[in-house]
């Protein structure tokens, strides 16, 4: 029954009623009349090889792309093994294998495949190397809190089995985030730990990068969602906690407090004028351009007065202002010129400092100004 599928199936489950071998004869002869028929059986293959489009000429089956389909359906050994035969073809005679070859190299596979001695020599070994066997592990083993628990595990594992690797700080068997040593760390010391062994800020593990991580969970810090542990969670605003504050009568041990999660505004640093050297803040959500009063003082500009309207989340109107030209230019030298950019007061950007140690795609750019 196992063997058999839909109509055939159905054809033969009133046989396990008989059992034994009167119920596999009658399967057989079931089976044998009425879907043994050989020109069935032949149309069923060659409606499977022609599966997609109708084919308009007989030249189109000599195609390589009716061939590279048809190989598609063949296992991956069998496919390499046509793939040297199609290159070696094409090396030698200029030309990619025929259709007709094609059929002779099926032929081939299935011969081979079929050997009554050799046939399933390659099944064997499949099973025999996929059959998995346990390892008994010393009691030395380290258990999810850092210590020995005192039993030998047995864990399951195949001929490839990889070992696991020590922990880079106290070279125990268990991963970074079961030390003892790490969890005792502050965030700062933990993320410089990360960095120096060149680890995975997602998941700890030195066998690929942050980028790379498989592993879709993302930093559980209020307000964060960043691809890092948490462990390694940075904030400008860290207040430790301790267990004798008064004020609210808080009783917490070793643990730190995130008020908000820090904000770093999109900001590159430019040349106005061949003058000076100020950040100009990427706003994309604006239709205009602002400067600050400070910056026209200070390059002694003179303005047209002009009325616009400012519309923000707290409130639109009217404003009057002046309006001058400006020169900004990269570090490459490349210059963007604004015949039109209005003066404020100032422009609300709260100055700080970007550590780009937490930053993974900031990595070799060092260390950056505060602004």
């Amino acid at each position: 029954m196992q063997y058999t599928a839909g109509p055939a199936k159905e054809a033969i489950r009133g046989c396990q009623l008989i059992g034994g071998t009167g119920g596999y004869a009658q399967a057989r002869s079931i089976l044998d009349s009425r879907f043994g028929y050989p020109h069935l059986v032949t149309e069923r293959l060659i409606r499977e090889l022609k599966f997609g489009k109708q084919l308009r000429t007989l030249q189109e089956v000599n195609s390589q792309s009716v061939i590279r389909e048809i190989m598609g359906r063949f296992t991956n050994c069998v496919q390499l093994k046509w793939k040297k035969r199609a290159l070696k073809s094409k090396k030698s005679n200029d030309s990619y294998p025929t259709f007709k070859e094609f059929v002779g190299f099926a032929a081939e596979i299935a011969g081979e495949v079929n050997d009554p001695v050799y046939g399933n020599v390659f099944k064997r070994e499949q099973r025999t190397s996929s059959e998995s066997y346990s390892v008994s592990l010393s009691n030395s083993n380290v258990g999810a809190t850092g210590h020995s628990n005192g039993k030998g595990s047995r864990l399951k594992r195949g001929d490839n089995a990889k070992s696991e690797p020590p922990c880079v700080l106290c070279s125990q068997v268990h991963r970074l985030w079961h030390c003892d040593q790490f969890k005792q760390m502050s965030p700062r010391e933990r993320l410089d730990v990360v960095i120096n062994h060149k680890l995975c800020h997602n998941c700890l593990l030195s066998s690929h990068k942050t980028d790379d991580c498989g592993k879709r969970s993302v930093c559980s810090v209020p307000g964060c969602g960043k691809k890092h542990t948490k462990n390694i969670h940075l904030n400008d605003n860290v207040a430790n906690v301790s267990s004798s504050d008064t004020s609210n009568n808080v009783q917490v041990s070793n643990a730190s407090f995130y008020p908000n999660k820090g904000t770093h505004m999109p900001l590159v640093q430019v040349l106005v004028n061949d003058a000076c050297k100020v950040y100009a803040l990427l706003d994309s959500g604006s239709s205009n351009s602002f400067c600050s009063l400070a910056l026209v003082r200070r390059l002694g500009l003179t303005g047209k007065s002009y009325e616009f309207s400012l519309r923000t989340l707290n409130k639109s109107g009217p404003q009057r202002s002046e309006a001058v030209g400006l020169s900004l230019s990269s570090e490459s030298g490349e210059t963007l010129e604004f015949s039109a950019v209005y003066v404020v007061d100032e422009i609300p950007v709260k100055s700080t400092r970007i550590e780009t140690a937490c930053y993974p795609h900031l990595d070799g750019l060092g260390p950056m100004p505060a602004y």
